[in-house]
């Protein structure tokens, strides 16, 4: 829906004006302009450890099967980020996340993610899906051109839209060709490095069910969470059954999970902290000392500089924070989010900022509906003047969800400093290896996992545990732990 690309539009252009606050990332010399952005998003790279030495073993050792001339000066790098996310970009760079490598079970299964990514550096697809990006980009910077030239709100935004979806949707098509090539030759080179063939079904089922769980843990349909890595490439469905096709007719390899396991065994799982955590319905950030109450049936996003929840029916709330110039009144905050999204949205403005209070701290609200193609979108915008920083809210729902609105200003007003009751919870999770002992079982090692949400269904998830499949002594289990 519009209102959703509106979201996302406001998530960007936020996290673009974070630079210079609290969350400022840091900067990668030597890299192109969007390597570094990439890299930025994903928490930066991790150079030195156990896991960041068994990525690269495990990307030299699958690229040494692919023949190329070049094949010996790829580079596989760790990211920083609990994201499921793998990607190559052009030149020859492997890049993994700390989430994806962590929820591996194994090096096969991490060996099939690297096996796809090595896929995409062989077959050439990061240089021509880039140089297709780049002209997707200027297709949209042409549409918003000639959008800007629209004088009625609505339908400026519409035309935005449109051009945004077109170029976005014809992109998302030609990758999805390269992502099944990729998938075929990435197994091929898995096989060929002696990993079993059965990881790569394996991972992709623990992401799909990784994604559904997490989802429902927030009270919303396991539809609504798209794991990165699997939101830009085919239906997972499909992928399985090709992963078990292709494996059914590969014979046997190896797993090599202990290896594996010590490599993650101490890693955090989830978040660092940098962008905040997610704990006990509520987003805390302990250096800010700021938190929220996330509505229930909102999806949490933490990024860099931006938090983002959405709702099923594309109800959100986005939320930054910005450095505040001293003796400077809330409305001018508020009216400069609102330009940083969409300068024509300032001529839709009915009247100045409406002053109120948030606690005891001052803040200025502006009120706007929008018309998404018939669509009614009520919308709210806050700033919220601190010690040294103004929050900045952005909430938004459709007519057709009565209430949301309701929830999303009781989430804006529950901004506060970190309640006492959470103020022990702040230390990032981390993967403790952990070897059963006689008289344990699911539910007892279920009961130390700190997750929110269902914490037996997690430690199944994460140890590729079936239902009712029970543990035996000696076996090496995965927790999450603090």
């Amino acid at each position: 829906m519009v209102h959703r690309l509106f979201a996302a539009l406001a998530l960007l252009v936020l996290g673009a004006c974070a630079s210079g606050t609290a969350w400022e990332q840091d900067r990668f010399a030597g890299l192109s302009s969007e390597e570094e952005f990439l890299i930025a998003q994903y928490g930066g790279v991790i150079e030195t450890g156990p896991l960041a030495a068994h990525v690269r073993e495990i990307g030299t050792r699958i690229a040494a099967q692919t023949r190329d001339a070049e094949a010996d000066q790829w580079r596989f790098r760790l990211l920083n980020s609990g994201e499921l996310n793998a990607f190559a970009v052009p030149g020859g760079t492997v890049y993994v996340t700390r989430g994806i490598a962590t929820l591996a079970n194994d090096e096969a299964e991490l060996a099939a993610v690297i096996g796809h990514e090595i896929a995409h550096l062989a077959a050439g697809h990061s240089e021509s899906f880039s140089a297709r990006r780049q002209q997707a980009a200027r297709d949209i910077e042409n549409g918003w051109v000639a959008a800007g030239r629209i004088s009625d709100p609505d339908r400026a935004a519409a035309t935005a839209q449109d051009t945004l979806e077109n170029a976005l949707g014809g992109l998302a098509a030609y990758s999805r060709q390269q992502e099944l090539e990729a998938d075929r030759i990435g197994f091929d080179l898995m096989v060929r490095s002696g990993y079993d063939p059965r990881g790569q079904e394996r991972l992709l089922t623990a992401m799909s069910d990784f994604a559904s769980t997490r989802a429902l843990s927030f009270g919303t349909s396991q539809m609504m969470e798209q794991v990165d890595f699997l939101a830009s490439h085919p239906g997972t469905g499909t992928r399985q059954e090709e992963a078990r096709r292709l494996a059914s007719a590969a014979g046997n390899g190896a797993q090599e999970r202990g290896d594996h396991l010590a490599a993650i065994d101490g890693v955090v799982w989830g978040e660092t902290g940098e962008n905040g955590f997610v704990r006990g319905g509520r987003w805390i950030h302990p250096s800010l000392d700021l938190s929220f109450l996330l509505p229930s049936g909102f999806l949490p996003y933490l990024g860099p500089g931006a938090v983002l929840a959405e709702s099923e029916t594309g109800a959100f709330v986005l939320f930054d924070v910005v450095p505040r110039d001293r003796g400077r009144a809330p409305q001018p905050y508020v009216i400069d989010l609102l330009a940083e999204i969409d300068p024509k949205l300032l001529t839709a403005l009915p009247e100045r900022p409406q002053t109120t209070t948030i606690g005891e701290a001052r803040a200025a609200v502006i009120d706007m509906t929008l018309d998404f193609e018939g669509t009614l979108v009520d919308q709210q915008l806050y700033s919220i003047v601190l010690d040294d920083l103004v929050a900045r809210f952005v909430i938004g729902a459709p007519r057709q969800d009565p209430g949301a609105l309701d929830r999303l200003r009781a989430a804006v007003r529950s901004l506060s400093p970190i309640p006492a009751a959470q103020q022990a919870d702040l230390a990032p999770r981390r993967i403790e290896v952990h070897t059963v002992r006689a008289g344990e079982n699911v539910p007892s090692l279920a009961q130390r996992m700190k997750v929110e949400g269902a914490a037996e269904q997690y430690f199944r998830l994460i140890n590729r545990l079936g239902p009712g499949q029970v543990l035996a002594p000696g076996m090496q289990v995965k927790l999450i732990v603090e």
